[in-house]
């Protein structure tokens, strides 16, 4: 009969056991290599900074140096502004600086609910609002431009155009209506 060889694949030997202290040995050597390595980038970043910030300097020197020896040149082809172009910035500057939150309170403080406002246009070189509205009677067109008329915020509106749209069903009058805009400055003046 043969004899059975008994295999242990477990089987320990004190080579490969690992005791307290040098599993301790090995977390230390492992910190020491990681800081080692930490040290080293530093030491690279610090380098690169230098060579960096050397190269900088360097070019800024020499930009001055070549901007005092470079006399300025005078600006050629430079477009003169006429004054078209002037007015066309005032005037948008004008129509910016325009009171908007004052202008539309004060229009829906003083149109009443059987009025439509349909459209309202600022011209801001004459500081006055074209307001084009409908109603449904004469009179309400009336009375809307004369409650206008007696807002503090508005001055002398007036009636420049109506007429009645027959496409309507209806038959509302349309109407549009200019009024100044009340200057502040100009009446704290007097």
């Amino acid at each position: 009969m043969v004899k059975r060889p008994t295999l242990d694949f477990a089987h320990r030997s004190n080579h490969w056991q690992v005791n307290e202290h040098s599993r301790q040995g090995q977390f230390l050597l492992a910190g020491i290599a990681l800081a080692g390595m930490l040290f080293l980038t530093a030491i690279w970043k610090i380098y690169t900074l230098r060579t960096d910030s050397t190269l900088l300097v360097t070019a800024i020197q020499q930009t001055q140096m070549a901007a005092a020896t470079k006399a300025p040149t005078p600006i050629q082809n430079a477009r003169s502004i006429t004054q078209e172009h002037v007015q066309a910035v005032n005037s948008a500057i004008r129509q910016l600086n325009l009171p908007w939150r004052d202008i539309l309170n004060a229009l829906e403080q003083a149109t009443p609910s059987h009025i439509a406002l349909l459209a309202i246009e600022p011209d801001s070189t004459h500081n006055l609002i074209r307001a084009t509205a409908e109603a449904k009677t004469a009179d309400a067109m009336l009375g809307y431009l004369d409650r206008l008329n007696r807002s503090p915020f508005f001055v002398a509106a007036s009636l420049t155009h109506h007429e009645i749209n027959d496409l309507d069903a209806q038959k509302p009058f349309r109407f549009t209506i200019e009024a100044y805009l009340r200057d502040p400055v100009l009446e704290s003046r007097q």
